[in-house]
């Protein structure tokens, strides 16, 4: 999967992509997410994602969760 930040402000991340599944529900992925940054340092922060999965049959796959890099920026 490859995905490109379409807005990469100080707080949120909009991002979109193409890739592919080969194993159950094969198909070509279209990922559409968005990751905010509540604070200053964007270490913690919140994500969301939507990703239509097309192949022999149409299925929607969402997530949600929190996101915490261990690294620095």
């Amino acid at each position: 999967m490859v995905t490109y930040d379409i807005f990469n402000k100080d707080y949120y991340e909009f991002y979109a992509g193409l890739g592919g599944r080969i194993t159950t529900f094969a198909g070509v992925v279209i990922p559409i997410g968005l990751n905010i940054y509540p604070f200053a340092v964007k270490n913690f922060g919140f994500h969301i994602e939507l990703a239509p999965i097309i192949g022999d049959s149409a299925i929607l796959r969402g997530s949600w969760g929190i996101r915490y890099k261990f690294q620095g920026e």
